[in-house]
């Protein structure tokens, strides 16, 4: 399996952190290329699952376990289930493994009802003779380090991510968003999946890293990169980092898997601060890689790869910005979605509390809030269909033109809804005060509920508009973060 190229080592490590089970799922895989259909020589992966009732566990295990048994594809296998001849370059193999492991979870999720929520991110890294085929869908991470450091070669796929790359928030800030775990892409969730998919020229010495959320969080790219140059192995590495993430209170699973290309160079030990951040690679577009071994091109690839990276991220941009339509919002199409504008609302400050408004404006169903939220509205009388997900906040309200005859019966119709945390429980304030509210499907029978009532500190929170009536809008708050709730001072309670 070694042949006449640079020893290659694999090796994972998972911990569950502060969560009650291990939705993370991980792949090390150590393969001879010679029996590899693709000439693979190793396959590393993290998928970190999401949904209740032990759902993201399943759809992360399903993604691994599909990884696992494409990729892991031998000529002998193939003998009795040939390869399709459109798979041919290992990147299409990555691809397609990607594509079977979204179709996968998406029917799962639909032969059990009580999985239906579920989802997975994905990060992988598959190692031919000159290239890295990574893919990538969701916010775990993966990272490259080689002889000039450690760059993060994954972009995140959240709604955060998005504002900080269009400069409408700050790194800082997104960091302290409650929707800062908003994931705008994930297997499972559509019958057709969206990775990014890049190939990388190898360099001997190097590693690869993908990692679940749960230990970005607390363990920061230089602290990565300390670890794989001061342990004597990639495998006491791993396992470095995810105590590394226990000791810094990771409140997820925290999980890790590594790929080393030759020997990593361990003579020297960055003491880069914990706090300093690095640089990032974004490979958002797909593309191909022929290693070479001329010594000019090994110098030029850190180069190289970056400009290819640009470039894709450019020429995506373009395109995202011509053909989305002017609803688009947190990755899912609205049509029914206005342009985003200055609220129409005069909310509160947000120390206050989570303050949303929703009311009737001349013709129009407006919905305001004075912090980001996520947020669907059903038609009327037809609150079981699948409604599009959009977030209102600070940059913008919720819009939907009304018929003639809904803005004839509900003018002037409107509905505020305040939300805060107190001690151990979490208080609602409504308006009108009969205002009916649910949580996590549940209705509110007092103006408190206990926080250890939320699992996993996330609620969904939801009432009819206008006030108590059925047969019109059912609105829901689809992911509040309980643990992020303002607590305002007795002044700005009720």
């Amino acid at each position: 399996m070694e042949g006449v190229g640079p020893q290659i080592r694999v090796a994972t490590a998972t911990t569950m952190g502060q969560r009650p089970e291990n939705q993370d799922a991980a792949i090390a895989l150590r393969l001879d290329p010679t029996q590899s259909c693709w000439g693979f020589e190793a396959v590393v992966a993290v998928a970190d699952g999401m949904g209740g009732h032990s759902a993201g566990g399943v759809a992360s295990r399903i993604a691994a376990d599909t990884i696992a048994e494409l990729l892991g594809k031998t000529h002998l296998q193939a003998e009795a289930d040939p390869v399709p001849e459109d798979l041919a370059e290992p990147a299409d193999a990555v691809a397609h493994a990607v594509s079977v492991a979204n179709a996968r979870i998406h029917q799962q999720a639909e032969d059990h009802p009580a999985q239906h929520d579920m989802g997975t991110t994905l990060t992988l890294v598959a190692i031919t003779a000159d290239a890295a085929i990574v893919a990538h869908v969701g916010d775990s991470r993966g990272y490259l380090l080689s002889l000039t450091g450690i760059v993060q070669i994954t972009q995140d796929h959240t709604w955060v991510a998005q504002q900080v790359r269009a400069e409408r928030m700050t790194e800082e800030e997104a960091a302290r968003s409650p929707l800062r775990s908003q994931i705008t892409r994930t297997l499972g969730a559509e019958t057709e999946a969206e990775p990014d998919i890049v190939a990388i020229p190898l360099e001997v010495g190097s590693a690869f890293v993908v990692c679940s959320d749960g230990l970005v969080e607390v363990v920061s790219p230089p602290r990565i990169e300390h670890a794989l140059r001061s342990e004597p192995d990639i495998a006491t590495a791993c396992q470095r980092l995810v105590e590394a993430a226990e000791v810094g209170g990771a409140s997820d699973n925290a999980t890790v898997a590594c790929v080393e290309i030759g020997d990593v160079n361990r003579a020297v030990v960055p003491q880069t601060p914990a706090s300093e951040m690095t640089d990032e690679l974004y490979p958002a577009v797909r593309s191909r890689a022929r290693g070479h071994d001329d010594r000019m091109l090994r110098r030029l690839r850190p180069l190289i790869v970056a400009v290819i990276a640009l470039v894709g991220i450019s020429l995506l941009l373009l395109v995202r910005s011509c053909v989305l339509a002017p609803g688009r919002q947190a990755g899912v199409e609205d049509p029914t979605r206005q342009p985003i504008h200055a609220s129409a609302f005069d909310l509160p400050p947000v120390e206050e509390g989570l303050v949303v408004r929703i009311a009737v404006v001349e013709g129009t169903l407006i919905a305001g809030a004075n912090r980001h939220v996520q947020l669907t509205i059903h038609e009327p009388g037809d609150s079981t269909r699948e409604e599009p997900k959009t977030v209102i906040g600070p940059e913008g309200d919720y819009t939907r033109t009304l018929s003639e005859q809904q803005a004839a019966k509900w003018k002037d119709a409107a509905c505020q809804l305040r939300i805060w945390a107190e001690g151990d429980g979490i208080h609602f304030e409504t308006d009108p005060k009969d205002l009916e509210v649910f949580v996590n499907k549940k209705a509110l029978t007092s103006s408190r509920v206990s926080s250890a009532a939320v699992s996993d500190d996330s609620m969904r929170v939801g009432f009819y508009f206008p006030a108590n009536n059925r047969d019109a809008f059912t609105v829901a708050l689809t992911r509040i973060d309980a643990a992020n709730l303002p607590r305002p001072n007795k002044a700005g309670t009720n």
